[in-house]
């Protein structure tokens, strides 16, 4: 399968449809030695609606595996590269709260669930 002959869905429009590493038609087609530029693919301004419209079958979305994990599993979607070409994201998360609430039991604890639940979707 060439991907390169796929509809490509894009987050983003214009030039923001390539901006990001994870997320850029064009990093991809580089690391799979495609030297023609991306087709012009439908456009999405949030990865909601990109992986909304792979969901529907309009083409290959690039997301995190986080946000479709359960998707990939029931096999409403599938993957056009194995697992071994996965890219560690570039976004970070933070969690903030007010200094008068540092010592508070009830955002440590879930401080904590978050930091489980974080841990237990890395694969």
């Amino acid at each position: 399968m060439r991907i390169a002959a796929l509809p490509l869905i894009h987050k983003g429009a214009g030039e923001d449809a390539n901006a990001g590493t994870e997320w850029s038609w064009s990093t991809w087609f580089a690391r799979l030695g495609l030297n023609a530029p991306p087709p012009v693919g439908l456009r999405y301004a949030n990865m909601a609606t990109a992986i909304g419209a792979a969901l529907q079958g309009s083409g290959v979305v690039l997301t995190r595996s986080l946000l479709v994990r359960d998707a990939l599993t029931d096999g409403r979607l599938v993957r056009v590269l194995p697992e071994t070409w996965d890219m560690p994201s570039t976004k970070v998360h933070l969690v903030r709260w007010p200094a008068v609430l540092a010592s508070d039991a009830r955002v440590k604890a879930f401080v904590t669930w978050l930091l489980d639940e974080a841990d237990s979707c890395v694969q």
